[in-house]
């Protein structure tokens, strides 16, 4: 993956002179460039490889099944479970469903 890419998730091109230096904006390239023996500027966008890897690289991200439980331990309301509703791992299920219990216990 594009270093660049990986850096600003939400860039969909850059311009890139010669020397390798990178620019958002095309006319900043241009610029930049008089300065050099080779003035080509060259327009990179990101491809499918790019998205495919950032998604990738967003599910390493997730919280692991003891981040979660460590969260959901520290929940003091049932409304605060919400979040973690969607996560299906079993050890994060049974700690969701035990608070769960203890927080209605507590409310009566």
């Amino acid at each position: 993956m594009n270093k660049h890419f990986k850096n600003n998730p939400d860039l969909l091109e850059y311009f890139e002179t010669s020397d390798g230096q990178a620019f958002y904006k095309k006319q900043d390239a241009k610029n930049y460039a008089k300065g050099l023996t080779d003035k080509s500027v060259s327009k990179v966008e990101r491809t499918s490889e790019d998205d495919e890897n950032q998604e990738e690289s967003g599910k390493k991200g997730k919280k692991t099944a003891v981040e979660q439980i460590e969260a959901i331990s520290l929940v003091d309301t049932l409304e605060g479970l919400a979040p973690f509703e969607s996560d299906k791992r079993a050890t994060v299920v049974a700690a969701l469903e035990e608070r769960r219990k203890v927080l209605i216990e507590n409310a009566e």
